[in-house]
């Protein structure tokens, strides 16, 4: 009987831990797409302040690319 509280107790750790496992890769999947686009906005605002104005419209388009394959977020051709 103690072994199979010890095994159910065993089962439930790892289903917790599993849990815990898919939790942390689906934030992890959100937060990448997010991180890039942030940081192309960066540069292309960088760009934009160093009156470099094809670079920073090409990596704002870039970004609007990702925006919007990332589900739409925020307002196209918004910069």
């Amino acid at each position: 009987m103690i072994e199979e509280i010890y095994d159910a107790k065993l089962a439930k750790q790892d289903a917790e831990l599993r849990s815990m496992q898919f939790e942390y890769n689906a934030l992890q999947a959100e937060i990448n797409p997010h991180f890039l686009f942030n940081t192309l906005e960066t540069i292309g605002s960088s760009a934009k302040l160093a009156n470099a104005h094809e670079t920073s419209e090409a990596i704002c388009t870039l970004a609007e690319l990702l925006r919007v394959s990332l589900g739409g977020a925020g307002k196209p051709g918004t910069r």
